[in-house]
């Protein structure tokens, strides 16, 4: 098992028992592990939604748009615009 999916097995167990801010955290060790272009943007998507469900768009915003920058190519990219607010109109 890679540190990258240990990390976000535990996140996502920390998620389903509704401890968000262990979930938080452990998504964070997930993400910041050496990039992986499947599991990376997975577990951004997941932190950013997280944050996002927790009233903090900016911070959403964070991971959404390292979605976007870092992992083009990814299939999480694709539709990831729709998730950042306000849209970047540059």
């Amino acid at each position: 098992m890679t540190a990258i999916t240990k990390y976000g097995a535990i996140a996502d167990a920390y998620s389903e028992l509704g401890q968000m801010d262990e979930a938080k955290k452990y998504y964070e060790k997930a993400v910041n592990q050496k990039p992986n272009e499947m599991l990376t943007p997975y577990y951004l998507k997941k932190l950013g939604l997280l944050y996002k469900s927790e009233g903090d768009q900016e911070k959403a915003n964070v991971y959404f748009k390292r979605i976007r920058d870092d992992f083009p190519r990814s299939t999480f990219a694709r539709d990831i615009e729709k998730y950042i607010f306000p849209p970047d109109l540059d």
